[in-house]
């Protein structure tokens, strides 16, 4: 059967379940991730490595050289998501014909981007436009990501292959609001053919909602190791921001309950001789008016510096520009700002996550705090900022080493490759 008719129900073409495949272990359990499939077609395309500089993409491989044919790929998602952007972004500069499908969004579709943008509408009318748009385009395989809302439209679709990325919440939080968005989650996991996930506690929390263990495999969203290195704080963005001099506590996530800005406010709030960086994109509107309030009575106006919007391409100098990058929500799967802090060689505080400590716990174990707790929020700043040369070299040099070795864009994307690859039968 033709696996281009997505608008047909083909008999699956799945992940392989041989042992000795790269989807599991002998012992039957998914193995953390494809990246030891990467290796040969990486291996094999190393002659034809480009820069990859820009986004969206980040650090791809020009062409697709002994890999294999070009696919056709149908991405259902927030199509203005810098992850999603980055995702699409590497299997368009890999020569792949790449479209993204998004609900209804304000925001016109950036004319230079190197894939089509399509809109499905309003959520509770997407699947039909979907399922057109499959017809039209007849793709090789169809990947959404998140899986509520865009998640449950693609297996609603009945299109396959179908393959799913989980991003932590949408798992971990929101299958959680109600049983009904529990019975969706079930049926949207076991009906994926490839299931993605960034740790493994996001791993075993859908496969204890449904997916199927052989088809599940842990996969970063990595990160541009050759974009973010570490190198000397950027003078103009600190003078542009009025902080030149100034020592610098950098809070990448958005200003949400689940990203705990009032813990972080509270934690900083005595420390005079720093200033708290982050953004306002993607806040939520009351939560930042609370934000704003309680700094303003503790003291903290003109030491809280609130970026309207921070272009991707310009988020790496911000890291350089950092003395410390803090991270402490409640819930999370692996944050691709702690891998970019990581690549960029900055000391992170993050909460004590299971997601996030493997990949923080070699580096300074006491960083890593418990949820809702200023004081030791505050505690591991302040030791981050007071590192001595030395020390701060010590771990500039291990979280490059995790980043290069683990973290690697190119590395995890090459990886899914392989898995579509595998998924299609070429």
């Amino acid at each position: 059967m033709d696996l281009r008719a997505g608008w047909l129900r083909p008999d699956r073409r799945r992940v392989s379940s041989d042992p000795g495949d790269a989807g599991l272990l002998d012992d039957g359990r998914p193995r953390r991730g494809l990246c030891a499939a990467a290796g040969p077609a990486r291996q094999a395309s190393v002659t034809d490595q480009g820069t990859g500089e820009s986004d969206p993409g980040g650090q791809a491989l020009d062409g697709l050289g002994a890999s294999g044919s070009r696919l056709r790929l149908l991405y259902v998602g927030n199509p203005t998501s810098v992850h999603v952007r980055r995702w699409a972004g590497f299997f368009a500069a890999r020569g792949h014909e790449v479209h993204v499908a998004g609900l209804w969004d304000r925001q016109e579709a950036d004319q230079s981007l190197p894939y089509a943008v399509h809109r499905l509408g309003r959520p509770i009318t997407a699947v039909l436009p979907l399922i057109r748009l499959s017809r039209s385009l007849r793709p090789d395989l169809l990947h959404a990501h998140y899986l509520t809302h865009y998640g449950w439209i693609a297996w609603a679709s009945r299109i396959h292959p179908f393959a799913l990325t989980l991003w932590g919440s949408d798992v971990l939080v929101e299958t959680r609001v109600s049983r009904l968005r529990r019975a969706w989650a079930r049926k949207t996991l076991a009906g994926a053919d490839l299931v993605t996930a960034d740790s493994p506690d996001v791993v075993a929390a859908a496969i204890k909602l449904g997916a199927n263990p052989a088809r599940i495999h842990e996969i970063q969203f990595g990160v541009d190791t050759a974009r973010f290195h570490p190198d000397a704080a950027p003078d103009e963005l600190a003078g542009r921001l009025g902080i030149a001099g100034r020592r610098v506590i950098f809070a990448p996530r958005a200003i949400t309950p689940l990203y705990r800005p009032l813990t972080l406010i509270q934690a900083v709030s005595e420390m005079n001789d720093a200033v708290l960086v982050g953004t306002l994109a993607g806040a939520d509107r009351p939560h930042l008016d609370e934000v704003r309030r309680l700094a303003h009575l503790l003291g903290m106006d003109a030491r809280l510096i609130l970026v309207p919007n921070i272009p991707h391409e310009e988020i790496d100098a911000y890291y350089r520009l950092a003395d410390v990058v803090v991270s402490i929500p409640s819930s999370d799967g692996t944050p691709v700002s702690i891998l970019e802090a990581l690549a960029s060689g900055v000391p992170v505080v993050a909460t004590d996550l299971p997601s996030v400590r493997p990949w923080l716990e070699a580096v300074r174990p006491d960083f890593l705090v418990p949820v809702d707790d200023p004081a030791a929020t505050l505690r591991a700043i302040r030791s981050a900022l007071d590192l001595t040369p030395v020390e701060r070299a010590e771990i500039v040099a291990r979280e490059r080493r995790i980043a290069l070795d683990r973290a690697d864009q190119t590395m995890h994307m090459l990886a899914v490759e392989t898995a579509y690859r595998e998924l299609v039968g070429r």
